[in-house]
């Protein structure tokens, strides 16, 4: 199988052929299910591309984009923190919040690349050409 694939960015992220062994058919018996000529055919099929943290996928078998379930290691972290924090755990309450995530800092300490922690955005411009602030405001009396 030949596949194109086109930079959209200058630090894409990693994509690479998927290997054939999964977790769930070393676990059957005798391996088993290696012997599914279908199956592995399916799984020499398959890519991996490199995510910029950890995340689990579910899929629900369907169609859609909807039956994608993502959920980030990050959530996870942040869900025990807070119950940490409600139980009001002394060396969490000196985690201020976890802090480190709005200075731009990962848990262990590390720079976080590309962090942005003040958002300022330009004022719309009008398809006309008018800056949206040039714009007299309509009139509220009636």
């Amino acid at each position: 199988m030949k596949m194109t694939c086109y930079a959209l960015r200058p630090d894409p992220l990693p994509l690479r052929p998927a290997s054939v062994s999964r977790d769930w058919m070393d676990r059957i018996p005798n391996r088993h299910a290696y012997r599914c000529l279908p199956l592995n055919i399916a799984n020499s099929h398959g890519w991996e591309i490199g995510a910029p943290c950890d995340l689990e996928i579910s899929w629900d078998g369907g169609p859609h984009a909807f039956n994608l379930k993502v959920a980030t290691a990050w959530k996870a972290r942040r869900d025990e923190f807070m119950k940490r924090f409600r139980a009001r755990e002394p060396e969490t309450l000196k985690e201020a919040w976890q802090r480190y995530y709005f200075l731009g800092k990962m848990p262990d300490g590390s720079a976080a690349e590309q962090h942005v922690d003040k958002l300022r955005v330009n004022a719309p411009v009008d398809r006309r050409g008018q800056r949206v602030e040039d714009t007299p405001a309509p009139s509220t009396e009636t």
